[in-house]
């Protein structure tokens, strides 16, 4: 038998369904920046301060009052923490224990406490009174899983991130400069499971409502010193109105500002609405200023409102126990005829041009409806999520959102398989990205500005940024499994060959593996480095008798490189007689 050679360039096909019909896997790498190549995406960054952090320490008083001897997690300015007197010390008398305060960097080695945020990033010091003594410890405020997003202009034009944790506690991202706590709400039964920005009428305020268990808080967040010191401005209004699911509920509270300036939220088998009095200006304090509708819209008594998106005149309301969407045009007393999805459990819903992509079930498919039916797009790849004993792939479905009229959303697995996924208008489908602490579920996905967006899982916040992922094993593509002898004519390959379409920056990568089917490890055949001139590669390889054969791609830029031309960038590999 003839060997002819295997060409390979079709990563802007996407995964197939198997590797058997296409690439077998497209995994952190973008095939649409430059279309016809296929190059490391952007990579994740952890966006939040570490969790799970406590020490002991001394008091040291000299000038200004500080901790010595402070691990690496607490010397970052803007850490909250809370002090006790674990250790057999006594706190400082103006340290009160249990109490927020925030941490800033003075020195090598010393830290030093503020009773704001703003305090601390500005290197502003709590006034101690110098009587502490002895061991005492400090422990973090840690975000717990987040699960709610929210994000807006502030009065400034200051874009800022939201997120709500499973702890009922709120932090805050402007642009790169890190997560903060937004201190002060109450936390009691607090779920932490919708936010939803607000600004009123006149421009004079922007609220942040906060969805708890049995209750909402609000929030002025409109300038940055009132996010910094949300306590001593007085920006809080807990408990601010009641909910029905009840406290220790856990319910959902998935919320979003209406097209017609009309805040909604599942609750229970409810949707709450909270809309400003035309010719009044909302405040909290103020019952005259607003309406509160905590049975807005009633859902049967055999379900509970999961999620919500809009279309047209439509608030869509996702079923949690059943496979209905529940249109509702916001004004009639109930909802319209029922959408029947295929699968019970509708877990999330994203409009994008009109086309609202719907996350259903447990089997990975995605589907989509226009308001009328409710048909399939895709569905996710079962070998991805195939668990290791071969029980059935049953996956769960994370956040959802936009990148350049793309759906995007996270989904995990029983093999552990978890991450960002991206489904294009066309249908293809690569894995998107994977949270920078692992195979961790994300639980919600916001835009931070076009290719850039934040991720949000349990213990953590990723900003996906302008660094390309920078080391070999993780920005990858799998080809499909080719067949290229048989069983008694097997073919022989001696050159492999890599094009790239530019040279790349000096210092990036690529390696090529191969494996003889579908399971077990790849082989390396070549590791190139890129010199910054070079646009072809060469190697002599020895593959012999190979009747099936898969290559894997791996890519990788130069380190911490920004620039699109300093990535490794492939257009073509090949495998010669």
């Amino acid at each position: 038998m003839a060997t002819t050679p295997l060409i390979i360039n079709e990563w802007n096909d996407a995964m197939g369904d198997s590797p058997n019909v296409g690439l077998g896997l497209v995994q952190n790498a973008s095939i649409d920046a430059v279309p016809g190549t296929v190059q490391p995406n952007y990579m994740p960054a952890l966006n939040s301060f570490p969790t799970n952090h406590s020490q002991t320490f001394t008091w040291n008083v000299s000038g200004t009052c500080d901790l010595t001897s402070p691990d690496t997690v607490l010397q970052t300015d803007g850490v909250a923490v809370t002090f006790s007197t674990a250790g057999g010390g006594t706190l400082d008398s103006n340290i009160t224990a249990g109490t927020i305060y925030f941490l800033y960097k003075f020195a090598s080695g010393r830290v030093i406490i503020a009773d704001t945020l703003g305090h601390a990033l500005s290197h502003n010091n709590l006034s101690l009174a110098g009587n502490g003594s002895g061991t005492c410890t400090v422990t973090t405020v840690d975000i717990g899983t987040v699960n709610s997003y929210a994000q807006g202009n502030d009065a400034n034009g200051t874009n800022v991130a939201y997120f709500g944790d499973s702890n009922g506690r709120v932090w805050y991202s402007e642009g790169t400069t890190g997560t903060y706590l937004l201190n002060g709400n109450t936390i009691t039964n607090g779920d932490g499971q919708g936010l939803c920005l607000f600004p009123v009428s006149d421009g004079s305020a922007i609220y942040l409502f906060v969805f708890r268990n049995a209750t909402i808080d609000v929030c002025d967040v409109s300038t940055q010193s009132k996010r910094r010191d949300p306590v001593g401005n007085s920006c809080w209004t807990t408990a601010w109105e009641s909910l029905n699911s009840g406290a220790g509920s856990n319910a959902v509270h998935q919320a979003l500002l209406g097209y017609d300036n009309i805040v909604y939220a599942c609750d229970s088998r409810y949707i709450v609405s909270i809309q400003e009095v035309p010719g009044q200006v909302f405040a909290p304090g103020s019952s005259g200023t607003y309406s509160y509708n905590s049975k807005a819209l009633t859902l049967p008594a055999n379900d509970i409102a999961q999620c919500l998106e809009q279309l047209g005149q439509d608030l869509l309301v996702g079923g949690g126990y059943t496979n209905l969407i529940y249109p509702w045009d916001r004004i009639s007393p109930s909802f319209d005829l029922p959408l029947l999805s295929p699968e019970v459990g509708i877990y999330g819903m994203k409009n994008i041009g009109n086309k609202v992509y719907i996350l259903a079930g447990l089997r990975g498919i995605v589907y989509s409806t226009t308001g009328y039916l409710v048909t399939q797009v895709r569905k996710l790849p079962e070998h991805l999520f195939q668990s290791t004993s071969g029980g059935s792939n049953l996956i769960t479905w994370g956040g959802v959102a936009a990148k350049n009229g793309a759906f995007m959303f996270g989904v995990s697995g029983l093999n552990g398989a978890a991450g960002i996924f991206l489904i294009y208008p066309d249908g293809r489908l690569i894995w998107e990205n994977t949270p920078s602490q692992g195979q961790l579920l994300p639980r919600v996905l916001g835009n931070q500005s076009g290719e850039f967006y934040f991720s949000g899982y349990a213990g953590g916040v990723d900003l996906v940024s302008t660094n390309r992922y920078d080391t070999l094993g993780n920005s990858l593509v799998q080809s499909r499994l080719y067949n290229v002898g048989t069983r008694f004519e097997k073919t022989t390959y001696s050159i492999l060959e890599c094009q790239l379409d530019q040279p790349g920056g000096s210092g990036g990568q690529i390696r090529i593996s191969y494996r003889t089917g579908v399971t077990g490890s790849f082989t390396t055949l070549a590791t190139y480095t890129l010199d910054g001139t070079t646009t072809s590669f060469d190697s002599d390889v020895g593959l012999i008798d190979i009747e099936n054969i898969q290559i894997q791609v791996e890519v990788a830029s130069v380190a911490n490189g920004a620039s699109g031309t300093s990535a490794a960038r492939v257009r073509e590999v090949r495998l010669l007689p």
